[in-house]
């Protein structure tokens, strides 16, 4: 099995913040069998040219420490949009990387009914089979922190888990490996069965 290079995608909002970032790479590691190189850029950083020279073999966009946006920064994100609908190789939204994802297919980004916030583990459950979640029962929770959300998807996207909260807490595109999951598998406290399989199945993909 060959190493794997991982490009991050840095969605905080500032260049110098990395969020969760060390803790994807941590997660990462730890969950392949094989040497994880990663790189990390600033989302208004994204060359898709350099992208394709490049010897990535996959693409993790990541979350965000805030929870809420401001809708004058959506239009920042259309290098990232167009990545996702131009990638050949697989990618992996995580929380606002998912809802970037849906953005980027035309899919309603709103604030969870209540405004209210999931936060801490939370119970999903699978649609049905997919290699992401290969070896996970129905049913598992996950660490989840967000007040936003995507609703309903569009054609392109075939949704993959849902809970009473949130409607599409996983998703992908239907005919390239692009995945969206709206909680956090780089959380790997308490239980990490769950987290360590869904990025080892990324990896594999």
């Amino acid at each position: 099995m060959k190493n794997k290079q991982v490009l991050i995608i840095n969605n905080e909002p500032q260049r110098d913040s990395f969020g969760g970032i060390p803790e994807i790479k941590k997660a990462l590691a730890e969950a392949s069998p094989v040497p994880v190189r990663t790189e990390v850029t600033f989302f208004k950083d994204i060359c898709l040219e350099d992208i394709r020279k490049s010897n990535v073999s996959h693409t993790v966009l990541s979350g965000r420490q805030s929870t809420f946006w401001e809708p004058a920064e959506l239009p920042l994100f259309t290098h990232e949009q167009q990545l996702i609908r131009e990638t050949s190789i697989p990618l992996l939204g995580i929380c606002a990387g998912h809802q970037i994802i849906g953005l980027a297919y035309g899919a309603e980004w709103v604030p969870l009914e209540g405004e209210i916030m999931e936060e801490g583990f939370h119970a999903v459950k699978l649609h049905g089979k997919d290699p992401l979640f290969s070896g996970l029962p129905k049913n598992f929770s996950v660490y989840q922190y967000h007040a936003y959300h995507i609703p309903v998807v569009p054609d392109e996207i075939k949704v993959l888990a849902s809970n009473d909260l949130c409607p599409v807490q996983a998703m992908r595109c239907r005919n390239r490996a692009v995945y969206g999951v709206q909680f956090h598998p780089e959380k790997l406290i308490g239980n990490d069965f769950v987290g360590k399989t869904i990025l080892r199945n990324f990896l594999n993909l």
